[in-house]
């Protein structure tokens, strides 16, 4: 993350909008932002810190909001524009203080942009921690770094930097593998309950059992086998006298359905004259009767028609004669709707007549209360001008006594050194008390430790003890030779006593051969004396390690008391430097009007502080008094505006009721003028729907006597057609009944009734004649298969009770062999079953003694992983690497006599080069060395952002550490700072370090006066 520019405004101390444009700074690599203390340098880090994450570090969780903002102000804004991988972004935070009440500060309005080309496309604010790439947290220890955040990451422990680590090294999280790894024991594990689960059941199952099933299965086929051949056997038997049986009972059949065709022969017959009748009579005589019935009924529509129509023409002339009397009174209302309108009109103008004079009326009460506004008006521009004037002679009586901040802050700074030294004195006296009495442990552990071993008090001394152990070691060392070459003689004799016993005449010696020994030599035993010699050997060798141990105790002790000796000097070099700063810092107090009682400072800070706030109150009011004067004048001459304005509509109502009253007959204006509007609109509304009556009216009755003629006069034409359309009718009707006469006379019919009867008589002929002809060949078929069956039946019979007999016997066998199929059908499906399990069951064994093998490499991925055990050991590598490269500069700075390194615990600590190469804690480093390290440091987890990173460039902002070192590391300092430019390094600092801002090549200056925190 590279800043670009930064626009803060009413945060802390600053009051108006003041920009930053980075680039230029940038440019140099290395620039500074300078100023006193106060004077609000820092802010400028907190800001970018705000508008990123939305967090004060000063302020932590209080109502930062209200806190935050500049009290002078009523708006807080922060616009600040960085670069972040390739990419251009911009956030904006703004919050407002609420007019109504002052401690009541609005909710941040925030917005984060992304640039494309020349535009500005919003995006979702909560992505700026993934844009950054870092937490709030680890932002403040290696990009921007505030006061007090410099030296965390060098004294952070435990989990705190291991999370800093898995951020700043996202490939870390790749080594967590602890769950991965559990995750799949516990997969396994569940696999293997399951397996055992399944093999649970079938481990009755076996290739024996299913042996066996299988022979008993091919026993009872072969008995089914011989079954099935009985049951076909007899059934050829019975299907033959099923046969005959069938056929005698299909003759008894037949025989009875003939006999029922007999009956039927008589219906028949008359069907078939029925048929014969209806079809003669549809020939001859259908037409023409059907003919005539059509034209006796049309002859009595026409008849009614006519009826009906002489009734309407009848009522049609009554009504006509009603109506034409109503249209003669219709046409005399018609000629007064001119009048009417009039009347309309006029009462029209009547209510305009009355708006105009309401509105006259309103506009005379408003120019009055006008008039009133404007003698009030004049009275608070009188009142306005007198307490400006107040205000004026009070701020210059107030600054009279006004003491300038930077002053006061001088003063304040001065005191502030002083504690600090005063602490420093105090801390270096406490140090040096500590290694006192660490000396003085060490040396009575000494003297402890020499008195147990049996030396004098007074062989204290570092070279008198040395020399007295080397001796005693010495004179210990000669015993023990002594006592050795005593056991080897014993343990010769021993040899030769053994040797000795063990000969006789006649066998030869071992040493020399002979076998005979005239002189056996006698010897008494020695295992007693040899037993004595080791227990006295195994003393000396203990005693001479307990010396050569405690030689090395005490060389120890004495290195510590050594260095411990050091310390205690260079404490004392330290409080002398601190008393000599403490009469210099002292003899350069010289601020005229103030003393160096630091109470008296603070009792005259508060009352300039409360002068200073009544300064600024005064001054605050001053421009609200004369913008309220301002307003109040405009005020008045809006005033005027609006009296000039209503006296003008004034005149013109008066106009326009003239004009209106001339127009308007006085016999209207005396009865309508002094009714309300509403009463008015109702007699205009009631007179307009007397006109809309009378002509619709006049309308209805016109149209009604035209439609009436016009239907007399079209049911007097149709009244003749019809009287023409009856005497047709009666011609043709005559004519017809002529023809059926003559008709009738060639037949056997008597009258035309009855061939009326035959034709309308329902027969449904064709369905008739099927049931006609399907008798006669159901007949036929019957007479031809009793025929038949009598043929084939002729000396032939059925035994009933032989019958009877094989299907009791058919129908046994068929239950034997349903039993077997049954038990065949369960015993193959059973051995199916089984082979399947046993198959399953050696499967699952299979799959059981894989899942167990790997059980136990799973298991012991999982004790490698515990822990994050695998992650601290790989995050203990990427530490090293950032010491290796930390101590490029680190032991540049402090010539090569301190180095970082990690320890066991993974942390941070120093191997002292002054010190034989001795490691000690980082927490032991003077303020300047803290501050070397953690630069260092700061610098090498920066180069690991910008190879995580897409950008060539990395950046980091420092507010704090150069005020710790003296000119040389300064120097030291510097030089690295310089060669970063050649690395594409950006490095931003913050100080009031006069020597450092001599050398920055690029820098702002921030100052702090009574209008609040200006950067130039």
């Amino acid at each position: 993350m590279i800043p670009i520019k930064l626009t803060i405004e009413g945060i802390y101390s600053y009051q108006k909008a003041q920009t930053i444009d980075f680039t230029k700074l940038t440019k140099e690599k290395v620039f500074g932002i300078f100023g006193a203390t106060g004077s609000g340098k820092s802010t400028i880090l907190e800001a970018m810190i705000y508008a990123l994450y939305d967090n004060s570090e000063r302020l932590g969780g209080s109502n930062y909001k209200y806190n935050m903002m500049n009290l002078m102000s009523n708006r807080m804004f922060i616009d600040f524009e960085f670069l972040a991988g390739n990419e251009i972004y911009k956030v904006t935070v703004e919050s407002k203080r609420d007019k109504k009440n002052f401690d009541n500060i609005t909710t941040p309005n925030k917005n984060l942009y992304k640039k494309n080309g020349n535009e500005w496309n919003a995006i979702d604010k909560n992505t700026i921690p993934d844009i950054v790439g870092l937490s709030v947290d680890n932002f403040r220890r290696i990009v921007i770094i505030p006061q007090g955040k410099f030296q965390e990451f060098l004294q952070l422990g435990g989990k705190k930097r291991a999370d800093m680590m898995m951020e700043i090294f996202p490939e870390l999280k790749d080594y967590d593998l602890f769950e991965k790894a559990n995750k799949l024991y516990e997969d396994n594990d569940k696999a293997i309950k399951t397996l055992e689960g399944q093999l649970s059941p079938l481990q009755g199952v076996s290739q024996e059992n299913i042996d066996k099933e299988i022979s008993e299965l091919q026993a009872i086929k072969e008995v089914q086998a011989n079954i099935i051949g009985q049951i076909n056997t007899i059934g050829d038997e019975i299907n033959s006298m099923d046969e005959i049986k069938d056929k005698f009972s299909e003759l008894d059949s037949k025989l009875e359905t003939m006999s029922q065709l007999r009956n039927r022969s008589e219906d028949i017959s008359a069907k078939e004259k029925d048929i014969s009748d209806l079809r003669k009579c549809e020939r001859l005589f259908k037409s023409n009767i059907s003919l005539l019935e059509r034209t006796n009924n049309t002859l009595k529509e026409n008849k009614d028609a006519k009826v009906k129509i002489e009734k309407l023409i009848t009522e049609k002339k009554e009504t006509l004669n009603k109506i034409s009397s109503q249209l003669e009174r219709a046409k005399s209302e018609f000629e007064k709707i001119d009048s009417l309108n009039d009347k309309v009109k006029y009462l029209e103008k009547v209510i305009s007549l009355n708006d105009n004079l309401t509105s006259k009326t309103e506009k005379e009460n408003d120019n009055s209360k006008l008039q009133e506004r404007l003698k009030k008006g004049n009275k608070c521009i009188d009142d306005l001008k007198s307490e400006i004037n107040n205000i004026k002679v009070e701020t210059a009586n107030l600054q009279q006594f006004y003491i300038e901040r930077q002053t006061i802050n001088q003063v304040s700074e001065w005191f502030r050194t002083l504690h600090s030294i005063e602490e420093k004195y105090a801390f270096y006296h406490k140090e040096k008390a500590k290694h006192v009495d660490k000396l003085q442990q060490n040396e009575k552990e000494r003297l402890e430790a020499i008195e147990k071993a049996g030396f004098d008090s007074d062989c204290t001394d570092v070279n008198n003890i040395a020399d007295a152990i080397s001796l005693a070691v010495t004179k210990l060392k000669a015993d023990l030779i002594q006592y050795k070459e005593k056991m080897q003689n014993f343990k010769i004799k021993e040899e030769l006593n053994k040797y000795a016993n063990d000969l006789s005449d006649g066998e030869p010696c071992p040493l020399c051969g002979s076998i005979h020994h005239p002189a056996i030599i006698k010897m008494t035993d020695v295992s007693s004396a040899i037993s004595k010699l080791n227990a006295e050997t195994e003393k000396l060798e203990n005693k001479i390690s307990s010396y050569e141990k405690l030689a090395v105790k005490i060389e120890g002790i004495n290195k510590a008391i050594a260095q411990i000796d050091d310390e205690i000097e260079n404490d004392n070099d330290l409080l002398s430097l601190e008393d000599k700063n403490y009469e210099k810092h002292n003899n350069s107090f010289n601020f005229n009007g103030f003393s160096k009682n630091e109470d008296e400072l603070k009792k005259r800070k508060k009352e300039n502080d409360d002068i200073i706030e009544s300064l600024l109150s005064k001054q605050n009011e001053l421009p609200n008094k004369e913008n309220n004067l301002e307003k109040y004048r405009n005020e008045i001459e809006k005033i005027k505006k609006q009296i000039n304005e209503t006296e003008k509509e004034i005149s013109q109502y008066d106009g326009i009721i003239n004009t209106l009253k001339n127009d308007i007959p006085s016999e209207i204006l005396e009865q309508f003028s002094k009714m309300s509007a509403e009463t008015l609109r109702g007699e205009i509304s009631s007179v307009k729907n007397e006109i809309v009556r009378i002509k619709s009216d006049y309308d209805r009755l016109s149209k009604s006597s035209t439609e009436i003629n016009n239907t007399i006069s079209d049911a007097t034409g149709q009244l003749k057609n019809i009287d023409g359309n009856i005497t047709v009718n009666n011609n043709e009707i005559e004519s017809l009944n002529i023809k059926i006469e003559s008709q009738l006379q060639q037949t056997e019919y008597k009258s035309i009734e009855e061939v009326k009867a035959i034709l309308s008589k329902n027969i449904d002929i064709e369905g008739a004649e099927k049931e006609i002809k399907k008798y006669r060949d159901e007949r036929a078929a019957t007479e031809s298969r009793i025929t038949e069956l009598e043929q084939q039946l002729e000396g032939r019979q059925f035994d009933e009770k032989k019958y009877l007999e094989a299907k009791k016997k058919h129908d046994k066998l068929q239950e034997e062999r349903d039993k077997n199929l049954t038990e065949i059908g369960s015993r193959e499906s059973k051995i199916e079953t089984m082979t399947n399990q046993l198959n399953n069951r050696r499967n699952l064994e299979k799959d059981m003694k894989i899942k167990k093998e790997r059980a136990k490499g799973l298991n012991d991925l999982c004790n490698i992983f515990k822990g994050s055990g695998f992650v601290k050991y790989v995050s203990t590598i990427y530490l090293e690497e950032l010491c290796r490269n930390a101590n490029e500069r680190f032991m540049k700075m402090t010539n090569n006599q301190l180095e970082l390194t990690v320890n066991e615990d993974s942390d941070f600590e120093l191997i002292d080069y002054l010190n034989n190469g001795h490691h000690r804690s980082v927490k032991t480093l003077s303020g300047g060395q803290t501050f070397q390290a953690s630069l260092s440091l700061a610098l090498a987890l920066i180069d690991n952002i910008r190879r995580n990173s897409s950008s060539t460039q990395n950046f980091f902002f420092l507010d704090e550490g150069f005020g710790s070192q003296d000119k040389q590391s300064l120097n030291v300092i510097f030089e690295t700072l310089k060669d970063l430019r050649n690395e594409d390094r950006i490095v931003g600092l913050i100080s009031h370090v006069e020597e450092l801002q001599q050398k920055i090549p690029a820098s702002v200056t921030v100052s702090c006066d009574e209008s609040g925190s200006i950067i130039r």
